[in-house]
Order: C-alpha cells, then sequence, then structure tokens
C-alpha cells in the first residue's frame, strides 16, 4: 500500500483494494486528471502533469486519448484541455436522478440563517472531503472552504461524520489508508475518530472544537443518499471563540437531522 500525504490537507491514494489486487496504474492517472479538470478550468499539458504528479508525455497521451473518447475537450485557441461533453453528461445524469443540490440548497440557506453559521455539504475524496455547496447568512463567513476544496477527513466534523455513517467495508478501508497516511501520528487521529464515532452513536452528530482550519469549530451529520447514491455529510461551521459556542453547537446538530430528516423526504418517491 501506498499513500501520499499533503500536510495540512490530507491527500491520500491507496493503489490497493480489497483481496490484494492492484488498481490499473494508467485508468488510476487517467482518473486523477478528469478530477484536476472537474473544477472547469482550461489547463495545458504542462499544468496537467504538475498538478497530477505526471510527466508531461504521460499527461499529454492520456488527454489525447480522453479527448478521443469525448470525456475531454481541446480548445482550439488556446490548445488546452477542458471538461468534455461526456463527462459532463455523465455529471448531468448523476444530478438529475438525485437532484441532490437542487433539494438541498433551500434547506441549508435556511438553516443558515436559523445558526448564524456557514452551512456546508460534501462527499468523501480519497480521504478528504469535497466540499459540493455552501449557503452562508449574510455577512457571516468562516474559514476558507469553498466549493470544490478538500478538506481532509479526520481533522473535521464533516469527515468524522462522513466516517460514522459510512458501512463497515468502506469504514475499515479508509482506516487502513489513514494509518498509512497519519503515520507515527495515526494513535491520535484514531482516538479522535473513536470520540466521534461514540458522539454519532449518541446523538446522531459530531463535534469538532479544533478544526483542521484555526479558529473554527464546526458539528455535522450525513445520510446515505437513495439509489445506491452514496454518502454526504452536512456541516454547520461558526468562530471558535464565539459565545455559548457548544450550546450552539448543539442546537445546530439539532437543525442538521432535521434537514436529513426534510431532504430524504423530498428525495425519495412516494414519501
Amino acid at each position: 500500500m501506498h499513500a501520499v500525504q499533503v500536510i495540512g490537507r490530507v491527500e491520500a491514494v491507496d493503489r490497493s483494494v480489497q483481496d490484494g489486487a492492484e488498481l490499473v496504474s494508467t485508468l488510476a492517472k487517467g482518473l486523477d486528471v478528469l478530477a484536476v479538470l472537474a473544477g472547469g478550468e482550461l489547463l495545458g499539458n504542462l499544468q496537467i502533469a504538475q498538478r497530477v504528479g505526471l510527466s508531461k508525455a504521460t499527461a499529454s497521451r492520456l488527454c489525447t486519448t480522453m479527448a478521443a473518447l469525448g470525456y475531454l475537450r481541446l480548445d482550439e485557441r488556446t490548445r488546452k484541455y477542458a471538461m468534455g461533453a461526456r463527462l459532463l453528461a455523465m455529471g448531468a445524469t448523476v444530478q438529475h436522478r438525485c437532484g441532490l443540490l437542487r433539494l438541498a440548497k433551500p434547506l441549508m440557506i435556511s438553516l443558515a440563517r436559523d445558526t448564524g453559521m456557514v452551512v456546508g455539504m460534501g462527499a468523501r475524496e480519497r480521504l478528504g472531503m469535497v466540499c459540493l455547496d455552501v449557503a452562508n447568512d449574510e455577512g457571516v463567513s468562516v474559514g476558507t472552504s469553498s466549493v470544490g476544496s478538500v478538506l481532509p477527513m479526520a481533522d473535521t466534523a464533516m469527515g468524522l461524520a462522513y466516517l460514522a455513517h459510512a458501512g463497515v467495508a468502506e469504514r475499515i478501508s479508509v482506516l487502513r489508508q489513514l494509518q498509512v497516511a497519519y503515520g507515527r501520528d495515526w494513535k491520535a487521529v484514531r482516538e479522535r475518530i473513536e470520540e466521534a464515532m461514540t458522539q454519532y452513536r449518541r446523538q446522531g452528530y459530531v463535534i469538532r472544537h479544533r478544526s483542521c482550519e484555526a479558529g473554527v469549530t464546526a458539528v455535522a451529520a450525513a445520510i446515505e443518499l437513495p439509489g445506491h447514491l452514496g454518502v454526504v455529510a452536512f456541516t454547520c461551521a461558526t468562530e471558535a471563540n464565539s459565545p455559548e459556542v457548544t450550546a450552539r453547537l448543539q442546537r445546530a446538530g439539532a437543525g442538521l437531522l432535521d434537514m436529513a430528516a426534510a431532504l430524504l423526504r423530498g428525495a425519495v418517491p412516494g414519501r
């Protein structure tokens, strides 16, 4: 098993899968390229190579292949790559199927107004949580998270709630990867995860007083979407030194559970 750790924001890749089988390295590299371009930027081969950690020649071959298949599009004027029609169609299909962002946005805005906190939604990205959407009351801004940003799973309320809600097989796999990524710091990280899981079993949400972003404290809960679409987590974040912060986080946690229940009612046909 091999892992890459970026200090402050953990980005780890496990090159092994169940039963010891090896991942197809070319496929893994191609998916990394798609992930880099998912942000909507126009990027050249050298930029892609640097961001993914490939040689320029390898990046060029991968991009040429994926452009031919429609997953990427080559801009003729700049000679740079962007998301292709096939990739966009896949994303549109998923959004049409679950309608998650459409259903969640007004609920997130309402909760942000009620709590005076920043409300975020995220899903797992390797050993991190990628931010899918953010809502905040007017004038309220906490931390640096924005749509598309990735924060380390084990250092955020959102990531800990996701891990607590995930299935047993996924959780075991992630814990193994986290152990490799954190190395000698793993004992403290494992204790943090166990504490979060205890919180989650007891109250349905996780409170993290010391987030990876200095001065930020947060509460989070997670749900499993219908139709085999996986787990997403929702968080309310505020300044760590705000008055009565623990009581505010507990009220926000109850609000997250109500929001999750409302979201599932709206997402499941016939409910």
